[in-house]
């Protein structure tokens, strides 16, 4: 591919140290930059790393503050497909927040053993908590896009 398209790669911090170093060795005012999957490219330097990866810009209107915690992702992730959670980079938030939220319903369960409080009754108060956030988001979400139309 050649020319401008919009879209996002990730790399490692010190790979961008190293790019930060080979662009400040050029004296031109623009430069050219490719970037695919494992290589980065400035003019005719070549760098590989296998961390460097490429993907397409996330949808704004999909805000997930970076320290939301497990309720708030679990009801995000309710309102998307499996492919929309990837491709917004959000598959690893929604596998922690789901182990994060078992771990603590099974704690809870093992706790409450000696009231007769289930597993099963903990987890529907735990769904239908996540379920309550989830139509809050999905609110908001639509009032956020019929006010931008």
């Amino acid at each position: 591919m050649s020319g401008k398209l919009p879209g996002t790669v990730r790399l490692p911090l010190r790979t961008l140290n190293e790019i930060g170093k080979i662009l400040g060795t050029y004296k031109k005012p623009e430069l050219s930059l490719h970037f695919e999957a494992g290589r980065v490219q400035v003019e005719k330097f070549s760098l590989r790393h296998p961390d460097v990866a490429i993907g397409i810009i996330p949808d704004q209107r999909i805000d997930l503050p970076a320290d939301a915690g497990a309720r708030d992702t679990l009801a995000m992730a309710s309102l998307l497909s499996p492919e929309q959670i990837v491709t917004q980079g959000l598959r690893e938030r929604v596998e922690n927040a789901q182990r994060t939220t078992s771990e603590a319903i099974a704690s809870a369960a093992q706790a409450l053993r000696e009231f007769g409080i289930s597993r099963r009754q903990l987890q529907k108060m735990v769904d239908a908590n996540i379920e309550r956030t989830a139509e809050k988001l999905g609110c908001e979400g639509l009032k956020a896009r019929q006010a931008a139309s």
